[in-house]
């Protein structure tokens, strides 16, 4: 007998995807903010830096909801 509800299920994700959550949110907040700055027209390195801050960020905030 199941006591559990699916909802349940559906969130409780195997640990071992784990270790794709950082380096896909970095990359992932990399890209977004990066070429954001570049299409706002801002310069190549403004925009690499604004995308390695975003991709920091992205980190810290998957950190906070997935640790």
């Amino acid at each position: 007998e199941r006591t559990k509800s699916t909802m349940d299920d559906f969130f409780e994700e195997p640990k071992r995807i784990g270790c794709l959550i950082v380096p896909l949110t970095a990359i992932g907040g990399f890209i977004v903010v990066a070429l954001f700055f570049a299409a706002i027209g801002f310069s190549a390195f403004i925009s690499t830096t604004a995308g390695c801050i975003g991709g920091f960020v992205a980190v810290l905030i998957a950190g906070k909801i997935y640790y």
